[in-house]
């Protein structure tokens, strides 16, 4: 966990195929959405990792806004939970995370709740995978730009790799 916190947790998001982690505003007729695209260093590829309570952080963006967080505690999860470490990712312009949403979709969220918190797990080759509550894996995607989704299994697509900023 310190290793994610290190440097305030600053950190873009670095796929499998070079991609990288970004925010993509649309017009405001459609929903903004997160996609893996090429590592141009601007401030929607830039997130930051915070630490939510002794067992969750989350991840924020490049904004260090302090935001209410709304989180939850065992006994009100509808769920049973062990005390296992939690992240949420932060966007980068504005107070958004990254969200477990829909049809198994990652997309931006302006609060935290159960959808956004994630388990962080170190994997054996040095990167790093993000499962959500619903045991998905923050995923990468294939070999070329798009959306980010959530996938059952830790494969290739779902390790990231993490580079401060």
């Amino acid at each position: 966990m310190a290793e994610l916190l290190a440097d305030g947790g600053r950190r873009r998001f670095k796929a499998h195929n070079g991609l990288y982690l970004t925010y993509r505003k649309k017009p405001w007729f459609q929903r903004n959405e997160l996609i893996v695209t090429r590592g141009t260093g601007e401030d929607e590829q830039k997130w930051t990792i915070q630490q939510l309570n002794e067992n969750e952080i989350s991840i924020p963006e490049q904004s260090l806004a302090t935001v209410p967080y709304r989180t939850h505690t065992a006994s009100t999860l509808p769920y049973s939970t062990v005390p296992i470490p939690q992240v949420t990712i932060r966007g980068p312009r504005v107070d958004y995370y990254v969200s477990h949403s829909d049809y198994d979709k990652g997309r931006p969220a302006y609060e935290v709740d159960t959808w956004e918190m994630l388990t962080p797990v170190k994997n054996d080759d040095g990167s790093w995978s993000f499962k959500s509550r619903w045991d998905k894996w923050l995923s990468g995607g294939g070999y070329r730009e798009g959306q980010v989704h959530f996938m059952p299994e830790n494969l290739t697509c779902e390790k990231w790799t993490l580079e401060a900023w």
